[in-house]
């Protein structure tokens, strides 16, 4: 694979994961912290495992150093050849053997614990749920409708002839869509003017796969194989399908380095996304707002440790001014602790109005991770690890919910915001005539 530029070096040629390389000597410093840090999160971790797990394997690990520098003295010196040096040889082998399997079964139940913590968290993070988000920026207004009441997007797609939720649910079951005409289209216009958009801005275009290793998923942070995972795994495979870009890219970057004087690399990727959506209940449930499987353009980004707030701070107004673009009332909100998941240190998500819903939804969420996945997929920066960011540049169908609510007229017609009239040729959608 070709590096992202000249200050990029792919170090590693296996087809494995490096192994990660975990801060856990600062947990141990100070696992109240870390313990309160896991809380805040909802993490279900025990820092405490971690710490005494962390500690036993260090002693083992300083016993076998020095058991095999005392070996290699031995093999070295005179000594060695006596009937002395010949016994004590034999006993440094046992001993080591024995400590070396020690250390080997330490290190596994060891990793199989501290996988569970979650990323530290930025101080401007409020704790609690989802009640404690804060609005941190807005743009655009709520259009106010005169002479009649807007509809909500299902109505709109069943009148324009824009998708088929009927067949989709014949071949697939409920939560998938067809877009069939305009819809289609528009699907395919909004990704492509997205992806040249986020290109104009420097960051190079992507197409990944869909299918991806479930220790990258894990490495990146999410669970692929829990009892509520929302990841889709492919039976007698390590593969599962991707629930968003943000995985395949992170994982492409595995064992990789940027140089010391790096710029940020910055990646824009298409795919789609798969999502069990456990526990999804109620209206949410009708028409795009969430689906199994839909399209998304993914931001990504790489850079040392001192540029990941301003990148951070860059990626959100990437995705902003794509809303307002699109002539969308859109907000900016800081989210509290327990909605970071497991790998933001820092998490802004931004809802866009739908007027037919009559409320805001998620339609991008934008993270910096630190060195979270960094130390898990050993991605170095110099001598340290880099850090990495992600955030949604457009997820298709509610940033399309959103437009067709926004954009309605009272003829039942949509106008088509001038960013994508050239890529769908025209600047309206109107129903099929004679129900074609």
């Amino acid at each position: 694979m070709r590096a992202a530029n000249k200050a990029t070096v792919a170090v590693l040629r296996s087809n494995k994961l490096p192994a990660a390389r975990l801060d856990l000597e600062r947990v141990a410093r100070d696992p109240a912290a870390a313990a309160r840090n896991a809380r805040a999160r909802k993490a279900s971790v025990d820092v405490d495992s971690v710490v005494r797990l962390h500690c036993a394997q260090k002693a083992l690990r300083s016993e076998v150093g020095d058991l095999r520098a005392e070996r290699n003295q031995l093999s070295k010196g005179k000594g060695g050849a006596s009937a002395e040096g010949r016994q004590r040889g034999a006993e440094l082998k046992s001993t080591l053997a024995r400590l070396e399997g020690a250390l080997s079964g330490a290190e596994a139940e060891l990793a199989a614990e501290a996988q569970h913590l979650p990323n530290w968290t930025h101080e401007r993070t409020p704790e609690g749920g989802e009640e404690a988000a804060v609005v941190v920026g807005e743009g655009g207004s709520k259009r106010r409708f005169e002479g009649f009441e807007p509809r909500d997007h299902t109505a709109l797609l069943e009148s324009l002839g824009m998708a088929d939720f009927e067949s989709a649910t014949t071949i697939a079951g409920t939560k998938f869509a067809i877009l069939t005409g305009q819809g289609a289209l528009l699907e395919l216009a909004l990704v492509s003017w997205a992806m040249h958009e986020a290109a104009k801005r420097g960051f190079a275009p992507m197409l990944v796969p869909d299918l991806v290793r479930s220790s990258v998923v894990q490495a990146c942070g999410f669970n692929p194989r829990g009892e509520h995972t929302q990841t889709y795994k492919l039976d007698e495979s390590e593969l599962v399908l991707a629930a968003t870009a943000e995985a395949p890219v992170a994982g492409s970057w595995a064992g990789r380095r940027l140089g010391a004087a790096a710029a940020p690399v910055r990646q824009v990727a298409f795919s789609h996304c798969f999502r069990t959506e456990v526990g999804s209940r109620g209206a949410a449930l009708k028409g795009l707002y969430r689906l199994h499987q839909f399209s998304k353009v993914e931001l990504f980004t790489v850079c040392a440790p001192p540029d990941s707030e301003a990148e951070h701070a860059r990626l959100r107004a990437l995705s902003e001014e794509l809303l307002s673009e699109l002539g969308l009332h859109w907000r900016a909100l800081e989210m509290p602790s327990a909605e970071l998941g497991a790998s933001a240190y820092r998490k802004w998500d931004v809802e866009a109005w739908m007027p037919g819903r009559g409320e805001y939804g998620e339609v991008s969420s934008i993270s910096n991770c630190t060195d979270f996945q960094a130390r898990r997929l050993d991605v170095r920066h110099g001598a340290g690890f880099a850090h990495t960011l992600n955030g949604t540049a457009l997820a298709v169908p509610r940033v399309m919910l959103s437009l067709l609510e926004t954009h309605q007229r009272v003829d039942g017609s949509v106008a088509v915001p001038s960013p994508l009239q050239r890529w769908l040729q025209c600047d309206t959608i109107e129903p099929p005539s004679d129900g074609h």
